[in-house]
């Protein structure tokens, strides 16, 4: 939707209109969902914080000064609910082993990609969005899923746009080097089988 509806639609709400905000809940709701999925991996909790992050804009849409898009700042609401309810539960994230990744070319990498079934390809992206703590996995799906500026990502997850784009460097190349240590088992696996 445009802006300019969206602008009205808050406007309507500021106002009191409940149908108005049902309306921008149904626009955001899925990504609310998704960046609040990503980082508690747990599909209640997420729901829950989702729910919470939109009684809690609701509550405080008065105060919305309007310097961001709505969205931005909804998503800013759902994402440090959600770093807040994996704190509170203490929940590790591993890391993942650089020490067994060998290297390969982007080139390589997308070439045994392509060797993959579609169902393959989308078990390894979950796997390697998996693999990412909640911050990495918040900015990969706000701007490949979301299509956010650098800016909008900044203020989302509080840093700098400069270092957005430092992190979302080192992002697809951690992501990179881990599809091909995935690719590379798998490989070897269908080796092992035909010989």
């Amino acid at each position: 939707m445009m802006a300019e509806n969206e602008n009205e639609i808050l406007h309507k709400v500021i106002e009191g209109d409940a149908k108005a905000y049902a309306h921008l809940v149904d626009m955001h709701k899925q990504m609310a969902f998704t960046i609040a999925w990503r980082i508690v991996k747990n599909r209640e909790d997420a729901e829950e914080i989702a729910q919470d992050a939109f009684v809690k804009v609701y509550q405080s849409i008065a105060t919305f000064k309007g310097t961001s898009k709505f969205s931005t700042w909804l998503f800013r609401i759902v994402y440090n609910a959600a770093i807040s309810s994996i704190r509170k539960k203490k929940i590790e994230k591993t890391e993942i082993n650089n020490d067994f990744i060998e290297n390969y070319t982007l080139d390589e990498i997308n070439e045994n990609l392509e060797k993959l079934e579609e169902e393959e390809q989308k078990f390894i992206v979950e796997k390697l969005l998996d693999n990412l703590n909640p911050e990495e996995s918040t900015l990969i799906n706000l701007y490949y899923f979301q299509d956010l500026s650098t800016e909008e990502m900044a203020e989302v997850i509080g840093i700098s746009k400069s270092n957005v784009k430092v992190k979302l460097h080192r992002i697809r190349n951690k992501m990179h080097l881990e599809a091909n240590r995935i690719l590379s088992n798998q490989l070897k696996e269908i080796h092992h089988e035909k010989y």
